[in-house]
């Protein structure tokens, strides 16, 4: 049984030629899959490919649910209390309002997909493409995200 698409639903396509790869920071490619505006802002999703050592800083999400795919290498996470290596094949869930970090291991480039729900966190990734470390807070504070620590120590 199928579902008529309502007004809002649309397809979606981006194949690997179409991604637009953004220097976010150094060391982090990232290439934004599906934009807000795709989909009534219900979420957004995150390609990004992190050298070895590179991930963000420990960090709050005030408004949105972040879905992390690890797919390929391996990132050591911690959220909240929780510690763990996650390998390629690994998703997981943290809730809104949750300190985390992520970090890619020492011998291993990774990437990774993120989604976002409710979207909005796609433009902090343009935002902050080439702008120095001094400055990220202040642009990730516009998008409700505080960055509350360092990397984490591997």
């Amino acid at each position: 049984m199928s579902v008529a698409p309502t007004s809002t639903q649309k397809l979606i396509i981006k194949f690997p030629t179409d991604k637009q790869w953004i220097k976010a920071v150094p060391g982090e490619q990232a290439a934004i899959c599906v934009r807000g505006s795709d989909v009534s802002d219900a979420y957004s999703v995150v390609e990004l490919m992190v050298a070895p050592l590179g991930g963000p800083p420990m960090h709050i999400h005030e408004n949105e649910d972040e879905i992390i795919v690890v797919l390929e290498g391996c990132v050591r996470c911690v959220c909240d209390e929780t510690r763990f290596d996650a390998p390629a094949g690994t998703t997981f869930v943290v809730p809104r309002g949750v300190p985390h970090a992520w970090r890619s291991l020492p011998d291993t480039t990774s990437r990774v997909l993120l989604t976002f729900t409710p979207s909005g966190m796609e433009g902090y990734f343009e935002e902050v493409a080439g702008r120095p470390q001094e400055e990220w807070a202040t642009i990730a504070k516009k998008y409700a995200c505080l960055l509350v620590g360092p990397r984490i120590e591997l």
